[in-house]
Order: C-alpha cells, then sequence, then structure tokens
C-alpha cells in the first residue's frame, strides 16, 4: 500500500472509523432538521429559515466527511476494498 509505515497506517484506521461516526451524527442531526422543517416547528426567536440554512449546511458537510470516509476505507490496508466495490454494484 504505497509503502505506508506501522504508524501512518494506524492514523488511517482511526481516521475512517471516526469519519463514519461522525458522518452518522451528522446525517441523524440532518433527519431531525429535515422533520422539524417539514412539520413546520417554528421555535420562538429563530425563523424558520434559520432550520433550513443549518439543515442544508449540515447536509453539505456529512456529504463532504461522506467523501472522506469513501476515500479512507479505500485507501485503507486494514480490510480490502475496491474502489467498484465503495460505490455498490
Amino acid at each position: 500500500m504505497l509503502g505506508l509505515t506501522a504508524g501512518s497506517s494506524q492514523a488511517l484506521w482511526y481516521l475512517v472509523r471516526s469519519s463514519g461516526i461522525v458522518d452518522v451524527v451528522l446525517l441523524s442531526a440532518v433527519v431531525v432538521l429535515g422533520v422539524s422543517e417539514a412539520s413546520r416547528y417554528a421555535r420562538p426567536g429563530w425563523p424558520r429559515f434559520v432550520l433550513a440554512g443549518m439543515h442544508r449546511n449540515l447536509s453539505l458537510l456529512a456529504v463532504a466527511i461522506l467523501a472522506i470516509h469513501i476515500a479512507t476505507s479505500v485507501g485503507d490496508s486494514y480490510v480490502s476494498i475496491r474502489v467498484i466495490d465503495a460505490f455498490g454494484e
């Protein structure tokens, strides 16, 4: 695997796992914000466009973290994952 040392391979392993956990948390928050937006939830002091903006921005952040998770999963030598396997059949 491109001459990675044991230390950098272990760091990559931790990056794969941590990016997956962070993405699950972000996607859960996106779902909660989406449901609250669909149910027309309005909090006093917060206009609804603030919830819509948070939903959109967290969605974009979750997609970016997902891209990092996929790239590091393919690059990690702990488990052999090919690029075609990362995107399904």
